[in-house]
């Protein structure tokens, strides 16, 4: 076979894989491209998607922590603070902190009175609108007599200090024993607890005839 014929053998077999080449290029290599665009593209937006309904999801989460913990502390503070005198609920407590400490008790009154967390109408006026929206409070005192050895009456003092529900003493009376070698004192003491009474919105200022 001639040289010539040779490289025009050789021309036509190397336009012809190009040609396949090129064939092979558009219609199989290009549309899988295509399709895996398309399945990359799709992955990223089911992977964007996935991401933000963590998001969605943990600030739930979130606010579901945040209520309950509003919550336990709207609870924590009705127990300390509550929203009705429960005068029997308290001489529980105080009943409950007096026999584990060993106090008998003797005697016991109690006294209601209502007051404003503001301060009174002076001060209300110089502190301004977010005092005249102070909740009110009541408080309750009770007067009570125990027989008891000095170091149970500091015992009692302690439990009554660390007491959920908030005690103030405001005063105590110690009469020493009545017989020699007797180690019973004769305790007397108020205490003051508070609660939270119905709110009531300030009545809108009067306004003068002209």
């Amino acid at each position: 076979m001639k040289q010539t014929t040779k490289r025009f053998l050789s021309m036509i077999i190397s336009l012809a894989l190009i040609v396949a080449a090129f064939l092979v290029l558009f219609d199989l290599i290009q549309p899988a491209y295509g399709e895996v665009q398309q399945i990359r593209s799709e992955q990223i937006s089911r992977e964007n998607f996935l991401a933000k309904q963590r998001a969605a999801v943990e600030q739930v989460k979130n606010l579901i922590t945040a209520t309950r913990s509003e919550q336990e502390l709207q609870r924590v503070l009705s127990l300390a603070l509550p929203t009705q005198p429960d005068p029997a609920g308290a001489i529980a407590q105080l009943d409950g902190i007096a026999e584990g400490n060993r106090l008998a008790l003797k005697g016991l009154s109690i006294s209601l009175s209502e007051q404003q967390a503001s301060g009174g109408q002076a001060d209300q006026a110089q502190s301004g609108a977010a005092n005249s929206l102070a909740r009110p409070l009541g408080s309750a005192t009770f007067q009570i007599r125990f027989a008891s050895t000095y170091e149970d009456m500091k015992a009692f003092l302690r439990g009554v200090e660390t007491n959920l529900r908030l005690f103030d003493v405001r005063s105590i009376n110690l009469q020493p024993p009545a017989k020699i070698g007797d180690t019973k004192y004769d305790l007397e003491m108020v205490l003051e607890t508070y609660y939270q009474t119905p709110f009531s919105p300030p009545a809108p200022p009067a306004r003068s005839a002209k």
